[in-house]
């Protein structure tokens, strides 16, 4: 029969669930937006994987006209041996990779929302709620949202009755709480 010393905070679940559930809706909406924002870069990649490379010379034409400073930056790449076609595959490479990142961060946060709202997965929630508060990592962190409610995610998910009620304070392999010291009093 295993010993279960009782709880520290005894907090019932149901409160526990309420604390958690709107940071981890508006969790799972900074996901899916990240997520949305991921298919949108990644259809730039595939435009440039499509556009014929004549037409895209001509964009970069186009481009040059209204900005000096982007006239002195293509000039300055064909002056180093950048052609049309290698500007173009960099575009392709690197908006897919672009799409990739936000898409990962944006899964993560979906499943940190999901795993707040299920009192599960503690781990997995404390990480995509950091994951969206970076905004190079998530498209929503660049306007602020995503960093916001990351950061809320995360101040709600590190209290102690929440981590108790996620079962972080069941009994680890020595016998004791887990936040118990390793000796008794």
């Amino acid at each position: 029969m295993p010993y279960d010393p009782p709880p520290d905070n005894p907090v019932p679940a149901h409160f526990v669930r309420e604390r958690v559930k709107v940071p981890a809706i508006f969790l799972l909406v900074v996901g899916v937006l990240n997520a949305l924002a991921s298919l949108g870069l990644g259809g730039v990649s595939l435009y440039l994987y499509r556009v014929p490379p004549a037409e895209f010379a001509q964009m970069i034409e186009d481009l040059e006209k209204g900005n000096p400073m982007l006239q002195r930056f293509f000039q300055q790449a064909r002056a180093e041996g950048v052609t049309i076609e290698d500007m173009r595959q960099r575009g392709i490479v690197q908006y897919g990779v672009w799409a990739g990142v936000p898409l990962f961060a944006g899964l993560l946060a979906v499943l940190g929302g999901v795993f707040m709202l299920k009192l599960r997965g503690y781990g997995l929630a404390v990480v995509g709620a950091a994951v969206t508060a970076i905004p190079c990592v998530s498209p929503m962190g660049c306007c602020g949202m995503g960093v916001a409610i990351g950061i809320w995610a995360l101040v709600v998910l590190f209290n102690h009755d929440v981590r108790m009620g996620f079962g972080t304070g069941t009994p680890s392999a020595e016998g004791g709480p887990i936040d118990s010291p390793p000796f008794p009093p």
